[in-house]
């Protein structure tokens, strides 16, 4: 079975940078812009920008916004981070921060699987399905002092800035773990079953998931995701997390919700 191991990173890159080779600066000190045309759906390309150490691209104001658009062309749809995938319906950025500028065509209708696309032409925000396959824009760190910039997760993790943890899925060789040799196995590898603490990392974390369970298993079926560090020691409903962390989320299936009774 699959299941997520997070690993606590605990340094990040200073403000004396420089962008690596084939990005573009950005408007504020530590970020940088990277554009890929390869065409992806909105989930494979914020994979894409998390094996980077970033994600895709955030704008908080018209001139990021305008600045970020005039970088692109060639492609009426460009994915930027927004999404309503994570909060439930509500607008978000896959960064986490405040969604609070918005430049859309046509104000969209509430949908809980839309993302955000950019027009670079008329630098105008559209709601599009995020199945569709469009180019993007990854915002990344600076390098520091002209070296070569350290990504903050191993290959084949990603990384949520916000928690400074690196999250990765495993299936020991498309076998079953049991429960116990998951969490042995986490702690081999230096981290231990991942906690959740609100939706918007539950489902970045879900969602990568459902990719990883697309490429090697052709489902995204409920049911197919895997073990997390949620526990009830007395199998009496009373629920705590294996790392200590505070119960101060959870988000049970209808399936499941009486064992929480």
């Amino acid at each position: 079975m699959l299941f997520f191991v997070s690993l606590l990173l605990l340094s990040f890159p200073s403000a004396l940078a420089d962008c690596p080779t084939g990005t573009f600066q950005g408007m504020i000190p530590d970020l940088c812009y990277l554009t890929s045309y390869t065409q992806m759906t909105w989930l494979h390309a914020e994979y894409y920008c998390n094996k980077k150490g970033g994600h895709l691209a955030s704008v908080q104001d018209s001139y990021t916004n305008k600045y970020i658009a005039q970088q692109l062309g060639g492609y009426p749809n460009v994915w930027l981070g927004g999404t309503t995938m994570y909060v439930d319906g509500q607008w978000s950025w896959s960064d986490l921060k405040n969604f609070n500028f918005t430049n859309w065509a046509t104000q969209p209708q509430f949908s809980n699987s839309l993302c955000l696309s950019t027009n670079p032409y008329t630098s105008n925000w559209t709601a599009q399905s995020c199945s569709n396959t469009y180019p993007f824009v990854c915002e990344i760190y600076e390098q520091q002092n002209g070296q070569p910039s350290v990504k903050p997760c191993p290959d084949d993790w990603i990384f949520i800035q916000q928690e400074g943890k690196c999250y990765r899925h495993f299936d020991n060789e498309h076998n079953f773990f049991t429960f116990n040799d998951s969490v042995q196995f986490c702690k081999n590898a230096g981290g231990q079953l991942a906690s959740f603490h609100n939706f918007a990392i539950a489902a970045i974390v879900g969602g990568h998931a459902n990719l990883y369970n697309q490429q090697f298993y052709n489902t995204s079926k409920p049911g197919c995701g895997g073990f997390i560090g949620l526990i009830s020691p007395n199998g009496d409903g009373n629920w705590q997390w294996l790392d200590g962390t505070p119960l101060d989320y959870i988000y049970w299936a209808e399936t499941v919700s009486h064992w929480n009774k």
